[in-house]
């Protein structure tokens, strides 16, 4: 069957020319670099429509997928911190303790800075920094936060029990 498939794109190889008016923007560019060939030498219009919607179907799955994973939990957290912090930084520490206070029951080993570290700089590419010796996201990376919330299937939704209040102070009673 393979070397039938290759036989035929060698013999039909210059008559069939992409389409790139065919490609669909509501799907991620690798699901269009495949979908675009097969449209591309589907002969009718319906023959395009169940292809597109085996694309969608495709798309749908993995981003269900992506959703499961750790990365999209870590990431739910620090959006949500995000939005609702009004400081320029959010620390990784912070992100942590929303992480353990929502998910630690659901793994086996200790959540610590340094994993969910790990995972904002080489899973999600956040750039990190030290500032006054701990280790923060800056501000600056929130619109890549919202794109990659898009990509995860991430919906976040203000809880208000998991912001906290902080320190009132006194108000000038002693």
């Amino acid at each position: 069957m393979r070397d039938k498939l290759l036989l035929y794109r060698f013999r039909k190889r210059h008559e069939i020319k992409l389409d790139p008016s065919l490609v669909d923007p509501a799907l991620e560019p690798r699901i269009n670099q495949i979908m675009l060939p097969l449209l591309s030498i589907a002969s009718n219009q319906r023959i395009q429509t169940e292809v597109r919607k085996v694309g969608k179907r495709a798309q749908i799955s993995i981003i269900a997928e992506r959703g499961l994973l750790m990365e999209a939990q870590v990431l739910e957290v620090l959006i949500e911190q995000m939005l609702s912090s009004n400081r320029p930084v959010v620390p990784v520490a912070d992100i942590t303790t929303g992480m353990i206070r929502r998910y630690g029951s659901e793994y086996s080993v200790p959540i610590s800075n340094r994993w969910i570290g790990s995972i904002l700089r080489k899973k999600l590419n956040f750039q990190t920094y030290k500032s006054h010796g701990v280790y923060v996201v800056p501000m600056a990376e929130r619109k890549k936060a919202e794109m990659l919330c898009q990509r995860y299937g991430v919906s976040v939704t203000m809880d208000t029990a998991s912001t906290e209040a902080g320190d009132l102070g006194t108000s000038g009673t002693s």
